[in-house]
């Protein structure tokens, strides 16, 4: 108690606290287990803290739902649980999952992808780096109280293998375990800002590491974002453009504006091949937008190596956006491009991606890549088009370290 009295003090004059709650994921959040010390969540926390800080609501344990199941996705606040997907049928189903949850707050969306090559090789010794072991499961861990009885490695490689098939070496678990990662937090993430009138809070676990490791988190121990990092960005946007499906199973065209400031533009959207060929294609726009804009995509965009695209103007400047219904899972991509680099001054370098076929999670590096700052990255280049990438640092920028790959030549 005493404890509690001294935390409560220290952080209740901070803004961003938004509400206090008890625990973790305790009574009710499996099934309908029940945990030790709910009088103490229940009585004792809530008298005391409700008695030091009487601006801000309690609640017993987060999640917390108004149900008897503790993580309802249907009622209050929830944790979204991935677990459903190791135990059904992978990701196959996954964006239908993640439209039942109807919650106002999703206080935790979770999914786990690996560190950079560079990062593993720095993390694990040469005689451990590949395939895995038990010095993966040792730095990756696991959950005693899960569901599944797979460890948190084993977890990543049959996402990665499920959705692109098989894994043949470090690189190519890699790319696709980080495709996986930045798919799926991109489908709740985008998924719950669609939601509007029921969904109002979203956050995703975690930001970073505080030990070598390579699960949950967004940035690695050593401050180099993963693709995860990149793609939450994006959708993340307080102005965003994209696709989601929702509880119908139809795939719908979203505008959001989190701004208070209206919005305005026009669109063009429809169905490419990986050639820049277009096979459907709508135009719509919207004006003076505050809120969420939904529209039904009327054409199949379920075909092999197909995707959906839109086209809008963001800024003065031309923007666009890809999506796959199935994650790209089945998708054959190729490495056709060419990389330009312009040294912009000693310590920032523009590197511009030409693509004559879609490219597909460009990564752009060097050694040492945490301590290089990047505008973007694992970028997406439809065919015919370029887009570029400002690298900056403290020190003086070496253009002919710089190195280029993608997730085909990753995953050869």
């Amino acid at each position: 108690m005493e404890e509690v009295a001294y935390q409560v003090k220290r952080l209740r004059n901070h803004p961003s606290l938004v509400y206090w709650t008890g625990g973790n994921e305790k009574t009710g959040c499996y099934g309908r287990c029940i945990t030790k010390g709910d009088y103490f969540v229940d009585v004792l926390l809530r008298g005391l803290i409700n008695h030091l800080d009487g601006s801000r609501p309690y609640a017993r344990q987060s999640p917390c739902s108004y149900t008897d199941l503790g993580n309802d996705n249907t009622s209050g606040e929830c944790h979204w649980a991935y677990n459903e997907s190791l135990v059904e049928n992978g990701l196959d189903t996954y964006r239908k999952r993640v439209s039942r949850i109807t919650v106002p707050f999703i206080s935790e969306a979770a999914f786990m992808g690996p560190n950079s090559v560079e990062a593993n090789k720095r993390m694990y010794p040469a005689d451990k780096l590949w395939p895995m072991n038990e010095l993966w499961d040792d730095r990756l861990m696991e959950n005693p109280y899960g569901i599944v009885p797979l460890t948190f490695a084993q977890r990543q490689m049959k996402y990665a293998e499920d959705t692109y098939g098989k894994v043949k070496n470090l690189e190519g678990f890699t790319a696709k375990a980080m495709q996986v990662h930045a798919e799926a937090m991109r489908v709740e993430a985008e998924f719950a800002r669609s939601n509007e009138g029921i969904t109002a809070g979203f956050m995703n676990w975690m930001y970073s590491d505080i030990w070598p490791s390579g699960s949950w988190s967004a940035i690695d121990y050593w401050c180099e974002p993963k693709q995860v990092y990149y793609q939450m960005k994006r959708s993340y946007a307080p102005q965003l453009i994209t696709f989601v499906e929702n509880g119908k199973g139809e795939t719908e065209l979203v505008v959001v504006n989190d701004t208070l400031n209206a919005y305005s533009t026009a669109i063009r959207y429809g169905v490419k091949t990986l050639d820049g060929t277009v096979l459907y294609e709508a135009n719509t726009a919207v004006s003076g937008l505050i809120g969420v804009y939904k529209e039904k995509v009327n054409f199949d965009c379920n075909r092999a190596n197909v995707y959906l695209f839109a086209e809008y103007a963001q800024n003065g400047e031309n923007a666009s956006v890809v999506y796959s219904p199935k994650l790209w899972s089945g998708v054959r991509f190729t490495s056709d491009y060419a990389v330009k680099t312009e040294k912009l001054d000693a310590c920032s370098v523009k590197v511009t991606i030409k693509a004559n076929a879609f490219a597909k999670s460009v990564f752009i590096s060097m050694k040492d890549n945490y301590k290089y700052t990047y505008s973007d990255n694992y970028i997406d280049v439809e065919a015919g088009k370029e887009k570029s990438v400002i690298i900056t640092a403290s020190e003086p920028i070496d253009e002919a370290q710089i190195t280029v790959t993608d997730f085909a030549k990753m995953t050869m």
